[in-house]
């Protein structure tokens, strides 16, 4: 089974750039440490609507909760002040495993109001 949620964010109106260290943390907690039995991927799309490539980003499996620090944005893409973006997360499993989010921490700079 995959499941795919998705959430479509607003950059605020004094947006500047990214973090460039950690743009993305992603919490996340699989049954089995595979990624084979079980996984969370991350996915994203810029404000002119473009898929962004992501690090660190795709077959996440750990028994434990853990912060994947996922990086991307900050190399690239159109993030205009105002605009809106999309995050893709998928929950993929087997007959075996499960998969869960924390937490979705996107972290970015703003100018002086």
């Amino acid at each position: 089974q995959q499941y795919w949620v998705s959430v479509r964010l607003r950059l605020p109106d004094n947006f500047y750039s990214w973090d460039p260290v950690k743009p993305i943390e992603l919490r996340y907690k699989t049954g089995v440490g595979t990624a084979a039995n079980n996984h969370v991927t991350i996915r994203m799309k810029d404000t002119a609507g473009v898929d962004r490539p992501l690090s660190n980003g795709g077959g996440l499996a750990n028994t434990a909760f853990t912060t994947a620090n996922v990086t991307g944005p900050e190399a690239g893409g159109t993030w205009a002040q105002k605009g809106y973006f999309t995050v893709y997360i998928k929950l993929a499993t087997d007959n075996t495993g499960n998969a869960a989010v924390g937490f979705l921490n996107l972290n970015f700079e703003t100018t002086t109001p």
